[in-house]
């Protein structure tokens, strides 16, 4: 569950969609992408708003009580992770703060996020 939105649900699945897909292009990844992505509203299958496991290669973003905007930017960050890991270049420390592959996907999920707000205003209910 969402926080309270003026978007209805149906809307905000489909801004999902789209974002995912435009993820997906932006970050240059083959598709069909081999990850899944559990979009949630368990805060206990995360103890974070996402997380990605390289072993299972399973993105998990948790919606509860967020805006559509603040969910979309945990997933983009954690598709990052997943492109990190699919290039070779995550570590044991790349999850922690300061870390040049953490940096690099909440940098990324900024730019990201501006180019599909532009597009898609109405994300950022």
């Amino acid at each position: 569950r969402l926080i309270e939105s003026k978007l209805p649900q149906p809307t905000r699945q489909q801004l999902m969609k789209k974002f995912m897909k435009f993820c997906i292009n932006e970050l240059q990844l083959k598709q069909p992408i081999k990850c899944k992505i559990k979009l949630t509203n368990d805060k206990s299958k995360t103890q974070t708003y996402g997380h990605y496991a390289p072993g299972s290669g399973e993105i998990v973003v948790y919606m509860g009580e967020r805006s559509l905007g603040d969910a979309c930017r945990t997933l983009v960050h954690e598709l990052c992770h997943h492109k990190q890991n699919l290039e070779g270049r995550l570590k044991e420390n790349s999850g922690k703060d300061g870390s040049p592959e953490e940096n690099e996907a909440n940098s990324t999920a900024g730019i990201v996020m501006r180019k599909f707000a532009k597009l898609h205003p109405e994300i950022l209910e």
